[in-house]
């Protein structure tokens, strides 16, 4: 039922907007549900729907490494199809393999394994590779839809498909807290099923469906779309630059040299400061292992820093006030270019 679906919904687009920034994963948090959808209406006889998979994942492809998930979610429909739903077996699994020799398409396809290393040994020094933390905010909610499938699961007893698209997204989601909203996107469905049949079950909503008179659906209706119309009235029209060294660009474009800067200011660096060659980026994947472990021995100041700090060539550094190799790099006599409370730009002496 329609009402206990969209509250659940709601809480798991709650928490997926934490992973909401300008990158290209929003197109993955687009499409892992529509790909969900469309494998579940032909699980349930709508063979029609499986029509479009193999397009979508070869659009995927092009957008993302995230697609990796969509073929994950076919595989696991697929399985259960072969297990318990001969019907529609040789559909799903006729799909699956369309949908996977259509993303080698893209030779980028073939990076899949990086990004599979990547799941598996996550770089803890980002925070959104940290485990979920459930005192705060998305941590709490995501612990609340873990326990909701659980209880569900064991009031109905679970079924097999549940078992296979959720033990593997929890697990992702455990990993990193990036990955949180897959397990809320992969059971929302299942929560939102148990949610209605336990209120069915009530003694006094026995057999009655969910109450809403047709001028509330429409009221209902309209207060989405106006709410939705009003966010693109409100929504900002440049990228909010607070948490960036927005002082120090004057500094910053008059500088010379190998730039040390930290990891998350990389494609601030790159959009404003092209003339400046950015030391690291949020792509991450280019610069595993070595830049990234010189990146990691300078900032936290490990025993062969100055040793990478001259093979490097570093001439400028652009960091946190705090970080370790500020505070070394002022004793030795590194001059101060610019500084405001969030960032501070040395310059070798």
């Amino acid at each position: 039922p329609w009402p206990a679906a969209i509250l659940v919904v709601l809480f798991a687009l709650a928490l997926s907007k934490q992973a909401w920034g300008d990158r290209p994963q929003l197109f993955s948090i687009a499409l892992f549900p529509l790909v969900l959808d469309l494998c579940f209406s032909a699980r349930a006889g709508e063979r029609r729907a499986l029509w479009p998979l193999p397009g979508l994942l070869l659009l995927w492809t092009n957008l993302h490494g995230g697609y990796g998930l969509g073929l994950a979610v076919i595989g696991v429909f697929a399985v259960e199809a072969v297990l318990l739903r001969r019907s529609v077996a040789r559909a799903f699994a006729l799909t699956l393999i369309v949908a996977f020799f259509a993303t080698l398409v893209d030779p980028g396809a073939l990076g899949l394994g990086s990004a599979a290393s990547h799941v598996l040994s996550p770089p803890r020094f980002i925070t959104e590779e940290m485990p979920p933390d459930v005192l705060k905010p998305a941590g709490f909610v995501f612990a609340a839809f873990v326990v909701a499938a659980l209880a569900g699961a064991l009031i109905s007893g679970g079924t097999l498909l549940e078992a296979l698209l959720l033990i593997p997204l929890l697990w992702l989601a455990l990993s990193a807290q990036r990955h949180l909203h897959w397990f809320a996107f992969g059971a929302a469905p299942f929560i939102a099923l148990q949610a209605a049949d336990l209120w069915r079950r009530l003694p006094y909503r026995r057999g009655r469906s969910f109450p809403l008179p047709a001028a509330a659906q429409a009221g209902l209706a309209l207060a989405l779309v106006v709410g939705a119309l009003a966010t693109t009235v409100s929504a900002p029209t440049a990228p909010d630059e607070r948490a960036y060294p927005v002082s120090a660009r004057d500094a910053i474009r008059s500088g010379t040299g190998n730039l040390l800067h930290e990891y998350d200011w990389g494609g601030w660096l790159i959009f404003h400061h092209p003339e400046r060659a950015a030391f690291i980026d949020g792509r991450l994947f280019p610069f595993i292992p070595a830049v990234l472990d010189d990146y990691v021995e300078l900032t936290t100041l490990r025993p062969r820093w100055r040793e990478v700090l001259e093979r490097r060539g570093i001439r400028e550094v652009l960091l946190r006030p705090d970080r370790p190799l500020v505070s070394a790099l002022r004793e030795l006599g590194w001059r101060v270019r610019a500084e405001d409370p969030g960032s501070v730009l040395l310059a070798r002496p």
